[in-house]
């Protein structure tokens, strides 16, 4: 049977819901549908209340495959069908959709009856959801096409992938401008082709050839609002390109708030776009490093006020960096070494040593400077909420290899939402340390330093709420193989079961080599993340295991040992009923919001060998708790 076009009914249309008339017209016609459209358009019909006994027939593709659906439902959320429908002159009861894919039209109907939409798994699946948007455009269905454009945003937002150049052509060629597919299409591609090293050969052929893309890619760029402090000037000097927006003043961002001891750079956030989520780089500084006498000091620098990113926000992921004065990256392989930066959120109690007056400790990093990610990469609703009281204290030890001062900033980038909505699970930090909470370090044995060594937590630590762990970070010294959580429980016969185990990387790649060692000097680079869970009333443990005839440790000046460190930072979603999270409140995004009130900014301390008794009094409980007790050592 041949497919009818897309105004004339066949021959024997089939209708089981009411009385036709000749060629698939319904008696009901005239004043009657009109009174029945208007009706229809009436807002927020249940899914019952557009049921009814009327049914319609769609023919779909060349081949005419009939789909039979509720009348009212089909009209209600489209205009064009519902204008073809309740024709006060002909009452139609079919329609054709002789150019269309029948797959896509069963996704179509699939959405009418459930709202809901299959969120693809691989990306040839993303073809069809453009093949049911671009069908619910051509018939005005504006809630399907909302729904498909999310769909296929949060599929690229979730696998941190960005659209292919042929999807992208796809939807050029069939939309017209200001349509939304295709502008999120071409945001995404913006950020993809702003951020990346090069332009991939294949982008670049497109855009010459197109150059109505090209246009609206930097119409995309512009809509951004950039400041423009914070776009390289060619006029001013040589620019060779940048992956990362420059520095700007605190005070100048839209919060208005004065910094007074970090600049911020605007970035773009990766996560809960629709949750007008906001990245920003906070650089802490300029701290002016010691150089080292024989091998390396580790200078301690202390923010008692440090600048916050936001207060009644929900922070969901954060990394910690090291930058030269200039703004390039600092590590090893240029004489630099973050070896310990740590943040505590004095608004806050902490749940394994809350020992007043430090606060939660909440985040931390080595010179590894592995990524805090609170939201499984957006996959996770959950966050660590900062409210109009948080404050924050940051420790910081750099440690200096050339033989003259150099001047650095600590970076820490955060990603965060405005608030915290009601469906976010409050994520709360729970500190491992080999140190426990009492013991200022740990020596390292000295029986036998070519044999393996464990080092514990000798005080299990007893977990008072349940939930899920988003992430879980290791820290360790040099020296290191292996850091591993336990737990054990009556239930399982005091069984020791293993809950995460890091394993470090050493050297992974050149800037964790010394300089000038000839690649023998290989120094800890990566501590994988891990995931699991936590159980109240399970105890936990924590074990750090040492191989110094594997791994060269890290010495004192006089040849010593220097204290060692295994530290696990276990992030816990809360299951439902543990605590009561904080309320609901809309952000104030203000970078100094903690900032004391004073115009003159607070300075750094540095404190070394022989330090000052105020810098060991202020920063005594930090110490115990982080388990960094260095203090007073030259590292050879």
């Amino acid at each position: 049977m041949a497919a009818p076009d897309e105004t004339t009914p066949p021959d024997t249309p089939r209708n089981e819901g009411g009385e036709k008339g000749e060629n698939g017209e319904s008696s009901e016609n005239g004043e009657n549908g009109e009174k029945a459209e208007q009706e229809l358009m009436k807002p927020d019909k249940s899914l019952h209340d557009l049921l009814t006994h009327t049914l319609v027939d769609i023919y779909v593709g060349p081949e005419g495959t009939a789909y039979t659906v509720h009348e009212k439902l089909i009209c209600y959320h489209s205009n064009v069908l519902r204008s073809h429908f309740y024709n006060t002159s002909t009452r139609n009861t079919s329609y054709g959709l002789p150019d269309d894919d029948p797959a896509a039209f069963e996704l179509l109907v699939g959405w009418l009856y459930s709202k809901t939409l299959h969120f693809p798994v691989e990306d040839k699946q993303v073809s069809g959801l453009l093949d049911v948007y671009l069908l619910a455009e051509k018939l005005q269905m504006s809630g399907l096409e909302n729904d498909c454009v999310d769909t296929v945003r949060a599929y690229y937002q979730t696998n941190e992938t960005y659209p292919e150049l042929r999807r992208v052509q796809y939807i050029y060629s069939n939309t017209e401008a200001d349509n939304p597919m295709r502008e999120m299409m071409v945001g995404s591609v913006a950020r993809f082709l702003t951020l990346g090293e090069s332009i991939p050969k294949h982008w670049d052929s497109a855009l010459r050839r197109d150059g109505q893309l090209a246009v609206d890619i930097i119409r995309a760029i512009q809509e951004w609002h950039l400041e423009g402090r914070s776009v390289p000037d060619a006029r001013e000097g040589s620019v060779k390109g940048f992956s990362r927006i420059e520095g700007s003043e605190m005070g100048e961002t839209e919060s208005q708030a004065q910094s007074v001891n970090a600049n911020v750079t605007k970035l773009v956030p990766d996560f809960f776009h629709s949750l007008n989520s906001s990245r920003v780089k906070l650089s802490y500084g300029p701290f002016t490093v010691s150089p080292s006498i024989s091998q390396s000091t580790i200078s301690t620098f202390t923010l008692l006020q440090a600048d916050t990113p936001c207060t009644n926000c929900t922070l969901t992921w954060m990394r910690a960096g090291l930058e030269h004065a200039d703004g390039t990256y600092a590590n090893i392989n240029s004489s630099l070494w973050l070896h310990h930066v740590m943040l505590t959120n004095g608004a806050a109690h902490d749940s394994v040593c809350p020992i007043p007056p430090t606060g939660e400790r909440f985040f931390a990093s080595g010179n590894e400077r592995t990524a805090v990610d609170l939201c499984s990469g957006g996959k996770s609703r959950s966050g660590y909420y900062l409210d109009e009281h948080a404050s924050f204290l940051m420790s910081s030890e750099i440690i200096n290899l050339s033989p003259t001062p150099e001047t650095v900033h600590v970076t820490i980038e955060y990603e965060f939402i405005p608030g915290q909505p009601v469906d976010f699970n409050w994520v709360r930090p729970v500190w491992l340390d080999i140190a426990n909470c009492s013991d200022p370090e740990i020596m390292p044995s000295t029986k036998d330093l070519t044999a393996p060594h464990k080092y514990w937590k000798f005080e299990p630590y007893d977990a008072g709420f349940s939930g899920r762990i988003v992430t879980a970070i290791g820290h360790v010294h040099d020296g290191a193989t292996a850091l591993t959580i336990v737990k054990s429980t009556p239930e399982t016969g005091n069984q020791v079961l293993t809950v995460c185990k890091f394993t470090p990387v050493y050297g992974g790649n050149p800037a964790f080599v010394d300089p000038g060692s000839n690649l023998t000097k290989l120094h800890v680079s990566a501590v994988k993340p891990c995931t699991g869970r936590m159980t109240r009333w399970e105890e936990y443990s924590l074990s750090a295991d040492y191989d110094f005839g594997l791994h060269p440790p890290l010495k004192m000046r006089d040849g010593s040992l220097a204290p060692l460190m295994g530290i696990a930072l276990v992030y816990v979603a809360l299951d439902a009923g543990n605590i009561i999270a904080p309320s609901n409140s809309t952000a104030a995004p203000t970078a100094a919001s903690t900032a004391a009130a004073t115009s003159v900014a607070p300075q750094p301390t540095e404190s070394k060998s022989g330090g000052s008794a105020e810098m060991g009094t202020s920063m005594g409980n930090v110490i115990l708790g982080v388990g960094v007790a260095v203090m007073g050592a030259l590292l050879t």
